[in-house]
């Protein structure tokens, strides 16, 4: 499953469904869902519990946090993941990428953010790495090496 904020990150989540097809692996993401009725917090989490590997793409837009919630969809999906014990394998943003100012949360967002992003840095169940220069097809080539080996654990 991809995850990330989707408005400010088009071309990245291009770019990691590109990976993920190259290893032969089907990403689940928001926009291949047909239109329904359903909310938005159902339909994600429910994309996490039929994905075998999670992948989070994290720039610096918190995300929409659904009214009476106190996370965003992006985070209550990468929550789901560690609890299903899922890899998680989670892109953070360089500080040095080019943004444009739209693309930056302010307020109690950024706050979020930044404590979600040092959560994820901390986080033993989730492997990180920053976007710049990253070889998104070499990660996720070890990450499935790594789950093929847990399997044969198993």
């Amino acid at each position: 499953m991809v995850s990330s904020t989707a408005r400010d990150l088009p071309v990245h989540r291009a770019q990691v469904m590109s990976a993920c097809l190259q290893q032969n692996l089907f990403p689940k993401m928001m926009e291949h869902l047909p239109a329904s009725d359903a909310n938005a917090i159902q339909a994600s989490l429910r994309m996490v519990d039929e994905a075998d590997l999670y992948l989070g793409v994290i720039g610096f837009r918190y995300g929409f946090v659904p009214k009476g919630q106190r996370l965003s969809i992006t985070e209550m999906e990468y929550e789901r993941a560690g609890r299903r014990k899922m890899p998680r394998l989670m892109f953070l943003m360089h500080d040095d990428h080019p943004l444009r100012a739209a693309d930056v949360e302010t307020g109690t967002g950024a706050a979020r953010l930044r404590a979600f992003r040092q959560r994820i840095g901390e986080d033993d169940g989730a492997s990180a790495a920053a976007h710049e220069g990253v070889d998104r097809n070499q990660l996720l080539r070890r990450q499935r090496a790594r789950m093929r080996e847990e399997q044969r654990a198993t």
